[in-house]
């Protein structure tokens, strides 16, 4: 949600995106504004990651970053996705578990 650190959770989809080229990597939200901003801090973070080469290759092919209507739906587009690494960023991460 809106709670959500931009640079905090960039970091973590690069250091996912790190692991091989093929590296799928994502953040769904309900909030745009931080859609934006996670996009934003990813593309800054690369510019100097020494693992850049690696992570920007997943993240440009398989890198995908899904705004949602509601706190739902989120959850069941997480749960489609059936994700290994998955960190909750919310105002009560929690409850959202």
């Amino acid at each position: 949600d809106e709670t959500g650190n931009a640079a905090t959770i960039a970091t973590d989809l690069l250091a996912q995106a790190e692991h091989d080229v093929r590296t799928r990597v994502g953040l769904v939200t309900t909030d745009r504004k931080l859609a934006e901003d996670v996009l934003k801090e990813v593309e800054r973070q690369l510019e100097d990651l020494p693992t850049a080469p690696v992570a920007g290759l997943a993240w440009n092919d398989y890198g995908e970053i899904t705004v949602v209507e509601d706190e739902e739906t989120m959850i069941d587009y997480a749960d489609y996705i059936a994700t290994e690494h998955l960190q909750i960023h919310t105002r009560d991460p929690q409850a959202t578990a």
